[in-house]
């Protein structure tokens, strides 16, 4: 009976401390949760507020370019104030992307897939210019600053701020809705919302069409993203696929 006593003691106290440890997870998983849900209804909001100042700046802008560095100069204070948000909300930062884990598998990863596209974009526009009448006499690499006046200085502030982006658009918004979803696809769902709601922020210019652009090339990188979330390796792949689509082959010029 002691024996006996004694082993039912034990697996009574094994089962509280699991059942405890549980608990617990199960209230910090809780707690997480809901400072995700409070922080991307807060980012809602800015998103909104972006997009109205955006609007109204891009209607007293005298051209396109100008616009374009002004957004940049927006979404900088954007970044900022998320960054500020972060810091407050407590949340681990692994979840928006600002770690370091597995940065050289991601890099790696990036790098293959970018070269791949990037070949893709070129053999693309070389078969639009061989092939259709419209396209014939386009240059099929158009670097050239000169063409526009702020053209060489987009080139670099699109190099500074395409980082900024993925912290928005995949650390902020895949990472906060990758927490906000649960069940078998929502990694998915994700990156489709995410990559809508930072689309939604290009629609000044081209009227509306580089929205729809963005959202395209957005997918892969939701995609590069969830595979190691780390922004180190889709960072990367965003600048040089934005360098060589918008500046080297100038493929705007084609719409």
């Amino acid at each position: 009976m002691r024996n006996l006593l004694t082993y039912v003691a034990e697996k009574v106290k094994l089962t509280s401390i699991n059942e405890v440890n549980a608990l617990k997870m199960e209230l910090h998983n809780s707690i997480q949760t809901s400072k995700a849900n409070l922080f991307f209804s807060y980012v809602i909001a800015i998103l909104c507020v972006y997009n109205l100042a955006i609007h109204t700046i891009t209607r007293l802008s005298l051209d396109g370019n100008r616009a374009s560095i002004i957004s940049a100069g927006i979404i900088v204070l954007f970044a900022l104030a998320l960054t500020v948000m972060i810091r407050h909300s407590k949340l681990p930062k692994r979840i928006f992307g600002l770690t370091r884990q597995n940065w050289r598998k991601a890099t790696g990863e990036a790098l293959v897939w970018t070269a791949a596209i990037i070949a893709t974009m070129i053999c693309v526009k070389w078969v639009l210019i061989t092939s259709i009448h419209r396209y014939n006499g386009f240059p099929l690499f158009d670097f050239t600053f000169t063409q526009e006046r702020y053209m060489g200085l987009n080139f670099i502030l699109y190099g500074l701020h395409s980082p900024i982006q993925e912290f928005i658009a995949r650390g902020v918004l895949q990472g906060s809705l990758s927490h906000f979803f649960k069940g078998r696809y929502a990694t998915t769902r994700a990156i489709l919302i995410s990559n809508a709601l930072f689309s939604a922020t290009h629609v000044h210019l081209l009227g509306g069409l580089l929205g729809v652009i963005v959202f395209v090339p957005g997918i892969f990188w939701g995609w590069l993203y969830s595979r190691n979330e780390t922004l180190i390796g889709v960072s990367i792949s965003h600048v040089l696929i934005g360098w060589t689509g918008l500046f080297i082959l100038n493929l705007e010029s084609l719409f």
